[in-house]
């Protein structure tokens, strides 16, 4: 607008030196001098061309879009790059990139200066700082509407005031220190769905609620440190009866494996076909104490096991020295391996 105003007065003081022709100063006096003002003319006409001409090409950058405004009405949003608009329009640049708006209670983070964070009541009457940050970005398709109903300062306007009444509104469904533990995240994901749909109608999408911090008076800070560390030792008791059970089911199989064992030197065995994370193999399953055959353990037996154990130890590089004792009816003998001794 201000670039088609500029024009129409270069336009007038072209037309007004036109019809100045050419005047004569202190006429009579020895300085007289005359000016044509028509022959500069040109001048001022060819100036306001040049203004009028670049005044209705206009650049809108990436992550924005331009707002034409002409005698107080908006025109369509104009997307990145070049256009041409009227010479009479002015073109108002709106970001419609996700952008942040946070309250803090530490002014260098904030961005509104001081302690910015909003104060919540809880249900138990525990009333808690809370810092929060919206992530929000206004829709390009119906920027002008915003810009029309709000102007530029919407996020003032409608996005800082509906973010603190709501941060509130929800906090009063909780107790104060259910919202700085279990339910932290139920109540930043239910703060965004109602800013959502409030500022839904002016043409913002609210991307993200976050719940960067909260200040808890003394006794609440106090039951939140009980309430962690109880729930950590609960967790180490957790993991200890977990442990004693596997090292029971560990003992157990150890245990049947003797038993079964056992039962198989007793009473003989017979092959199955076990299946054991999904593959199936062949092991050796005793029998049942009705089918036991007492013969089998009979001293001769006994004594042959006996004797391939004691051949196992003669056999092993690590003695030198090998006592045999008496009571199993055979000879002693003192065994000196060779190449020892």
């Amino acid at each position: 607008m201000f670039q088609f105003i500029l024009f129409i007065l270069l336009v007038v003081a072209a037309v007004v030196m036109v019809g100045m022709g050419r005047k004569t100063f202190a006429e009579g006096s020895s300085d007289e001098m005359k000016v044509n003002f028509r022959a500069f003319s040109p001048i001022p006409l060819l100036l306001g061309i040049l203004i009028l001409f670049f005044s209705t090409f206009t650049t809108v950058d990436g992550g924005f879009v331009g707002i034409p405004k002409a005698f107080g009405s908006y025109g369509t949003p104009l997307g990145e790059g070049a256009h041409f608009v009227a010479p009479w329009a002015d073109v108002v640049d709106l970001e419609v990139r996700t952008q942040e708006y946070t309250m803090s209670s530490k002014s260098s983070e904030g961005n509104v200066s001081g302690d910015d964070s909003v104060s919540v009541t809880a249900s138990d009457q525990v009333t808690i700082g809370v810092d929060a940050t919206v992530l929000y970005r206004p829709n390009a398709k119906t920027a002008d509407k915003l810009i029309k109903d709000l102007g530029e300062e919407y996020v003032g306007k409608i996005v800082r005031p509906t973010a603190r009444q709501v941060i509130r509104d929800v906090g009063t469904q909780y107790s104060g220190i259910d919202l700085v533990t279990s339910k932290r995240q139920a109540y930043a994901t239910q703060v965004k769905e109602e800013i959502t749909k409030k500022v839904a109608a002016y043409g913002i999408t609210i991307e993200d609620v976050k719940i960067r911090d909260m200040s808890l008076p003394k006794p609440l800070e106090e039951a939140v440190n009980a309430k962690a560390t109880a729930a950590q030792l609960a967790d180490q008791k957790i993991n200890e009866l977990r442990q004693a059970q596997l090292q029971a089911d560990i003992d157990r199989t150890k245990a049947q494996a003797t038993a079964d064992s056992q039962q198989i030197v007793a009473c003989g065995g017979h092959p199955e076909n076990v299946t054991v994370d999904g593959q199936t193999k062949q092991v050796v399953v005793p029998n049942r104490g009705d089918q036991c055959d007492q013969r089998q353990l009979t001293p001769e037996f006994l004594q042959s096991q006996y004797i391939q154990a004691l051949k196992a130890v003669v056999d092993s590089p690590n003695n030198s020295t090998i006592i045999l004792p008496m009571d199993q009816g055979l000879t002693p003998q003192l065994i000196l391996p060779n190449g020892k001794g």
